[in-house]
């Protein structure tokens, strides 16, 4: 059975003046059936680490981002359907912090898991883009 999710990426901005971003995760959240799910890239992701030249900046962002996320996710655990939307509205809201979300975003999923880990390839380890080794 297909259902309905809403996800959105995950980005770590440390410099707002140069609105550089790099994607470091996917949040995925299954309103009908009261579900939400985060995965965040590693705190030592060379890629991240190298571009911005901000370890220690990384690591304490992706922390208080999972402490954030994982909020969310045990909320979504006692709400209802439409109080799953407004949370995941407003977790994805722009905001001024290191850690963004993307607009949220809606998609047509058969498996809640097998789609996050889809996402998380996609945006964050890249794989399956032209050019990219994965």
């Amino acid at each position: 059975m297909k259902y309905i999710c809403l996800y959105s990426i995950v980005r770590f901005a440390p410099f707002a003046e140069t609105e550089e971003f790099a994607n470091v995760g996917i949040v995925l959240s299954a309103p009908a059936v009261g579900r939400m799910e985060y995965r965040l890239a590693r705190k030592d992701l060379k890629r991240v680490n190298q571009f911005f030249e901000c370890n220690s900046l990384f690591a304490m962002a992706m922390e208080i981002a999972q402490n954030e996320l994982d909020v969310v996710q045990a909320m979504t655990k006692e709400a209802q359907e439409s109080q799953i939307v407004n949370h995941f509205r407003f977790l994805t809201e722009p905001k001024e912090s290191l850690v963004r979300f993307s607009p949220m975003r809606s998609i047509l999923v058969e498996s809640f898991d097998s789609t996050l880990e889809e996402l998380f390839d996609r945006y964050v380890d890249r794989r399956g883009l032209v050019g990219e080794r994965g």
